[in-house]
């Protein structure tokens, strides 16, 4: 969006992006940059007890710290893929959570990798909101 929304002023946008964050610069009609700005991707939290989901998580591209539980100060700010209560969910930057299909047989089981990957849908993206009274 702050791309666009500079080109829209008429500005050059240059735009390099890495695995540490994205570097945004405005040009000037010279070609220099004169405004030059980092935003870094925030930090991955994994949130799983369950190995499976855990390996199937990595095997999809997603690194970053494994907890089992969590609290505030661990998911402020961070990029989180785990299913968290709303209340901590409307701390993060994002929150995404495996969209798994499992057989009514197979709930409250530990699930294999093979069925993780069965029974597995991706992972879905929320961006969760505190509504204020």
């Amino acid at each position: 969006r702050i791309v666009e929304f500079f080109e829209e002023l008429g500005w050059e946008v240059d735009v390099f992006t890495d695995q540490s964050g994205q570097r945004i610069t405005l040009v000037d009609d010279e070609g220099e940059g004169v405004f030059d700005v980092f935003f870094p991707v925030p930090e991955t939290i994994i949130v799983s007890r369950h190995p499976a989901q855990v390996q199937y998580l990595r095997s999809l591209g997603f690194s970053g710290v494994v907890r089992e539980h969590v609290t505030a100060s661990d998911v402020t700010d961070k990029i989180v893929i785990g299913n968290l209560p709303m209340n901590l969910a409307a701390l993060c930057v994002r929150i995404g959570c495996a969209d798994m299909k499992i057989p009514a047989e197979k709930r409250g089981c530990e699930l294999t990798l093979a069925e993780v990957r069965e029974y597995s849908n991706g992972v879905v993206w929320y961006t969760v909101t505190k509504e204020v009274d």
